[in-house]
């Protein structure tokens, strides 16, 4: 499992193989965080942040296993 930071906060991320590519998913709070009111990104790095993420899951979704993960992303 990978560890996303922004703004002092720690976000978790994993790798998932979609069946083609191995991309990054981590959790809708972080998306959240990234984006203020308006769905603009809060700063440069929150730009950068996103552009690294495939896919946000919720929470419950995010513990599921890879398999069930690539599910819900198709």
């Amino acid at each position: 499992m990978e560890v996303i930071k922004y703004k002092d906060a720690s976000y978790p991320a994993r790798w998932i193989n979609n069946g083609a590519d191995d991309v990054l998913v981590s959790v809708d709070i972080l998306e959240n965080a990234l984006l203020d009111n308006y769905g603009n990104y809060r700063d440069k790095i929150a730009e950068y942040v996103d552009d690294q993420i495939y896919f946000y899951l919720s929470p419950e979704d995010f513990v599921k296993s890879n398999d069930e993960i690539v599910e819900i992303i198709r």
